[in-house]
């Protein structure tokens, strides 16, 4: 430790040693007087790199030029014994026989600079067993080769503890095994066209390079022969798409790509039996080969960059203790690998991993995530339980009895899914747009196509025209639009803002005003010590006697406490029949006198409502009082709400006095401060203001929600959030808040500029195609960078994203 401390710059007394995150409650070790932590985990992981002589991670760390602070670090308690079981290994695991290696690829959490490239690289060095590690900074995939003898629990285990959650990424499925044969017959085709294209422009060179009379005769049926490939088999995807289009009467990109290719084709044909030599086949298979090549890498950037589910970050990883009854013991097991039937056990503090019903035991569990409801609900033999919720009690079995997307918490996801594929106004509008252009197109061209042959002659006039359809096949115009949506849409969700419809990000641009309820947005929405007054004095001491009953508790509030008083060194006493009861707080027995802690109903002296009582043999010994304080960044964020022109209020059912004390010290004015406000009064403000957007629980403020112009959610039940709201925060605070912001007017200005792009190319191209001044050959070529133009401008219009997709795995 000595040696890091001369490594390692020491930071001041406000700021984490390791993370670099202010310090509102400091952890330190006991013989080191000069690091402060902002957690325990970010302690743990210090102590780690220092014990492994890795200290220059944090010389790294400072002078890396990209490094931005990634915030508290989560203790690791998970338990990766699941990973070591046979059916994991099947599913996550590639064997190389030559070598006898093992390898398994992660999807780490908290990549954000060099340093953590350089740390996990290392692995080798300090893991015994490990051969080979490689970071993807861009995708946040470790692969980690390993000799066969070693557990992947281990090496799972040794990155979580430095800092890094790993998820497990299955190996080729059946899925990824029909999209491979996909791929393979677009570049099947793609090879053939470009074979073809490249053959057909050897002799068109020859051609008009000025070879004459029966060689440049035979060689223009030479170029026939070789688009024949091109024409009826490398094309077959356009002319499906324009023929089922067509049969809805619906207007396509595909349509004038068709026609191109149909008219061209003939035509050339037609010049070549009256013995003309300049036809059109070099130019119809460069078209088709650039038009199948420029999808194909499309399609890869959408697949690497657009699609997510949104279910997969809600189910399958985690750990389940399933019950085998070979050994008559329960098993650790991933839990996507649950089935309906099984008997499971659910310890206290974990999530239960499917939908089920409680064969034995009881506990206490939150529901809050579908009920809204942050009491402890008590259950019992017979109860069903629900997947995402939490276990707060004791240990229980269950038995599964709806497992992943078939859960109630999938059935949720899944209605939002559908929501998606239903089309927003932006949408529909550049949709309309699109085909208003296709049928412009046609006419457009067959304009072009009788001035020119009134004016020139009909080889002038068909060549402009192919130029024409060809240069302006509106590709880029209908990518444009529902790349952009897409991409954000999905890079949010991995920020965990999950946004329900596509237009939610045209109404947030739009919105002018931000209402908070401010309980988990402003607030940290835990209470914490704020008035601590002894009523009587005994032998023990009242913050170890409070201390020692929370310790056992689940619920929040004794979790908080726990943590508060244990950083002032109390001590822990011995206690005997403790019992947890939901609503009713703890009880237990220390040194034979019964002790319990509950909330203190009604005014107690001169403290606020939200006190807690000890009492001893049913005598109240000591009032503590509680408070919610603001978020370290609260003030921050909002100002920079108000630069982005969004006006913050606070709408709250809250007393007067709280509302205030909260809004000063956040900077939100007087006059836009609302205490004391019923539901029903919210609705009735809300009614009142145009372009609003409203910030609450999902579950107490669904009325407001729904009324607002946007509503975004931040707890309470998911299920009924997504039913009144547009918007559902997963992380709480106000982070969150400020890159939805960001990512829907950035948005909005990425898909005008695209548009623009767009029309300005096709409005350009046309006019030169029909004046002359481009072949189709020219056409054919150009066309594709259009396209290639709009994915370019999207994707480096969205790279920003990744900055909050990294933030929001920070425990704010």
């Amino acid at each position: 430790m000595e040696d890091l401390k001369h490594t390692h710059t020491s930071k001041t007394a406000l700021q984490c040693s390791h993370c670099g995150e202010k310090v509102v409650t400091e952890f330190k070790n006991h013989d080191d007087e000069e690091h402060v932590f902002c957690c325990t985990g970010c302690r743990a992981v210090f102590n780690i790199l220092a014990s492994k002589g890795l200290e220059e991670y944090y010389d790294m760390k400072e002078k890396g030029p990209i490094f931005k602070a990634r915030g508290p670090i989560k203790e690791n308690k998970e338990n990766f014994r699941y990973m070591d079981s046979s059916e994991f290994e099947e599913e996550f695991v590639q064997y190389n026989s030559e070598t006898g290696t093992k390898t398994v690829r992660f999807y780490l959490e908290g990549i954000h600079c060099l340093a953590c490239l350089w740390l996990l690289e290392k692995l080798p060095e300090f893991k015994k067993g490990i051969t080979q590690s490689r970071l993807e900074m861009s995708d946040s995939v470790l692969s980690v080769t390993m000799e066969k003898n070693v557990f992947i629990s281990d090496v799972a285990k040794e990155i979580a503890d430095l800092g890094y959650p790993p998820h497990p990424l299955a190996s080729k499925g059946d899925l990824e095994s029909f999209e491979i044969k996909e791929n393979r017959k677009d570049l099947s085709r793609i090879g053939v066209a470009a074979f073809c294209s490249m053959n057909i422009m050897l002799y068109a060179v020859s051609i008009y390079g000025g070879a004459e009379g029966a060689l440049a005769h035979q060689f223009a049926w030479v170029t026939v022969v070789l688009s024949l490939p091109v024409l009826f088999y490398s094309a077959i995807p356009f002319y499906k798409s324009a023929w089922s289009t067509l049969k809805k009467g619906t207007p396509s990109i595909d349509q004038p790509v068709v026609l191109a290719i149909l008219v061209g084709s003939l035509s050339g044909v037609i010049d070549i039996w009256n013995g003309k030599v300049d036809t059109y086949f070099d130019s119809l298979s460069v078209l088709v080969f650039l038009l199948l090549f420029s999808r194909y890498i499309l399609k890869k950037a959408q697949k690497k960059g657009l699609d997510s589910s949104l279910a997969g970050s809600f189910f399958g990883n985690g750990l389940a203790h399933r019950f085998n009854s070979d050994t008559g013991q329960f098993e650790d097991i991933y839990s996507r690998f649950l089935k309906v039937g099984d008997n499971i056990k659910v310890m206290p503090g974990e999530i239960f991993p499917a939908d089920g019903d409680i064969t034995k035991g009881q506990t206490s569990a939150d529901l809050s995530l579908l009920s809204g409801e942050s009491t402890p609900v008590n259950m019992f033999p017979g109860t069903p339980v629900f997947n995402g919720t939490v276990n707060l009690g004791n240990p229980v079995e269950v038995r599964v009895s709806y497992v992943g997307q078939d859960s109630r918490l999938g059935q949720i996801l899944e209605k939002i899914q559908q929501d998606r594929s239903e089309k927003s106004p932006l949408l529909s509008t550049v949709d309309r747009l699109a085909h208003q252009f296709i049928v412009a197109i046609f006419i457009i061209s067959a304009f072009v196509l009788g001035i020119n042959w009134y004016l020139y002659d009909g080889a002038i006039a068909i060549t402009r025209t192919l130029s024409l359809v060809i240069v302006t096949c509106p590709c880029a115009l209908a990518l444009a639009t529902p790349l952009a949506l897409s991409r954000s849409l999905n890079l949010a969700a991995k920020a965990g803002i999950i946004i329900k419809t596509f237009d939610v990000l045209e109404r947030v641009a739009r919105s002018k005003s931000i209402l908070f309820d401010k309980t988990g947005t402003i607030t940290y929405g835990t209470l914490s010590i704020d008035g601590w007054k002894d009523l009587h004095q005994g032998e023990l001491s009242s913050k170890d006697i409070i201390y020692s009953l929370e310790k056992f508790s689940n619920h929040p509030i004794g979790k908080s406490l726990t943590q508060q008083l244990g950083d002032e060194g109390v001590k822990e006493l011995p206690v005997s029949d403790f019992i947890e009861r939901s609503g009713l707080g703890v009880s237990g027995t220390i040194n034979g006198i019964s002790y319990q802690i509950k909330k203190i109903e009604g005014k107690t002296g001169s403290y606020p409502t939200n006190t807690i009582g000890l009492y001893g043999d049913e005598k109240l010994l000591t009032i503590v009082s509680l408070k919610d304080t603001p978020r370290h960044n609260a003030k921050r964020l909002i100002q920079k709400l108000k630069d982005l022109g969004k006006a913050a209020f606070i709408l709250s059912g809250d007393s007067k006095q709280n509302v205030a004390r909260i809004g000063s010290a956040v900077g939100i004015e007087t006059e836009k401060q609302f205490s004391e406000f019923s539901p029903e009064d919210k609705h009735e403000l809300i009614s009142q203001m145009p372009d609003v957007m409203m910030v609450g629980d999902g579950a107490n403020d669904a009325m407001a929600l729904q009324k607002a112009n946007v509503g975004v959610a931040v707890s309470g039940s998911v299920e009924v959030s997504l039913r009144a709201a547009d918007v559902y925060l997963t992380t709480p605070g106000l982070e969150p808040l400020t890159n939805l912001v960001e990512l829907s007017n950035q948005t909005l200005k990425l898909i005008k500029r695209n548009l623009v792009i767009s029309v300005v190319y096709n409005l350009l191209g046309a006019t030169l195609a029909a004046l002359g001044y481009i072949t189709p050959l020219s056409a054919a070529i150009l066309m594709p960078i259009s396209s290639f133009t709009v994915l370019f401008t999207t994707l480096y219009g969205t790279k920003w994203l990744r900055h909050f997709v990294r933030q929001s795995e920070v425990t704010l």
